[in-house]
């Protein structure tokens, strides 16, 4: 009866242990998600910062001013064609024969 109550005590103290140790690696696996939260958070708010700085920078009058306060001599793009008409932003479909001639309809 003896080795029945030391086996059974000794097992129930191995698997308290067991059970103490997972709770350990949760709680700091818990701490080091938190950290990597709060380090993301920062390089959002970085990142955030740096974008404003460069819209606030490439806004046009803030452009115009930068040219005038360098002074540069600025002349507009020529056309390749030289013919006046405005470049559309689209690609000339003749360059993409695998393409389909019109774009499917979402419906």
């Amino acid at each position: 009866m003896l080795p029945k109550l030391f086996f059974s005590i000794a097992s129930i103290a191995l698997i308290a242990g067991a059970l103490l140790g997972l709770h350990q690696q949760r709680l700091q696996t818990l701490h080091a998600m938190s950290d990597l939260h709060v380090q993301m958070d920062a390089d959002r708010k970085a990142t955030w910062d740096a974008q404003a700085e460069i819209a606030e920078g490439s806004h046009p009058v803030a452009l115009d001013e930068a040219v005038e306060r360098i002074g540069l001599d600025l002349e507009p793009l020529k056309l390749p064609a030289d013919d006046g008409a405005i470049p559309t932003p689209w690609p000339d479909p003749t360059h993409f024969a695998h393409a389909p001639e019109h774009a499917p309809s979402r419906d």
